[in-house]
């Protein structure tokens, strides 16, 4: 079949997968009325419109995946898929076991929301240094925790999506995703 728009051949676009390492103080947006930096400033270079999956905050950083593929944003996006995403965060304040404890049993937040048991790891000896895992994506939801359990978060970088690994990929820097980590992305989100 050909498909025409005013007389004009339309042609299917290709779909495209990347992941970029996103850097604080750009914005996950398409537009902004203040002139604050957009992830798609990074990537002008891609000549498909493409959108990120999911958001990190203005001033987070890490791993975003961005594609034109609606479905395949909607599988890893969807809350009854809950993909593991893996933050490496710093605290104002050492993280106490029974703090750790709270994140582990799941907490509630400011809404009323409570989450799924978060997975925490401890990676300085000043318990300021932690990697949280968690499957939902609530707007804020990390800094939320940490906020519900007396402690500030004052940095954060998504170092991992499911199976996808942020890596040695340079801050505002984006690549190709392989159709290896296409595949094991969406069978992550169909379990």
């Amino acid at each position: 079949d050909t498909v025409k728009v005013d007389g004009r051949v339309v042609t299917p676009e290709n779909n495209i997968y990347i992941i970029l390492h996103k850097p604080a103080g750009y914005l996950c947006s398409m537009k902004d009325d203040f002139g604050r930096p957009l992830v798609t400033d990074l990537i002008r270079d891609i000549p498909q419109r493409i959108y990120h999956v999911g958001r990190l905050d203005l001033d987070s950083e890490g791993l975003l995946i961005m594609t034109n593929d609606g479905s395949f944003s909607q599988l890893l996006t969807h809350p009854g898929h809950q993909v593991d995403k893996i933050y490496q965060v710093k605290l104002r304040s050492p993280l106490d076991d029974e703090r750790l404890k709270e994140l582990s049993r799941g907490v509630e937040l400011d809404d009323g929301f409570v989450t799924s048991p978060a997975r925490i790891r401890i990676l300085s000896r000043d318990r300021r240094r932690v990697e949280i895992s968690i499957r939902e994506g609530k707007k804020r939801q990390v800094k939320r925790m940490l906020r519900a359990v007396g402690n500030r978060v004052t940095s954060l970088r998504r170092v991992a999506v499911g199976p996808l690994r942020l890596g040695d990929l340079p801050r505002g820097k984006w690549r190709k995703l392989t159709s290896r980590e296409i595949q094991a992305l969406k069978s992550e989100a169909k379990n």
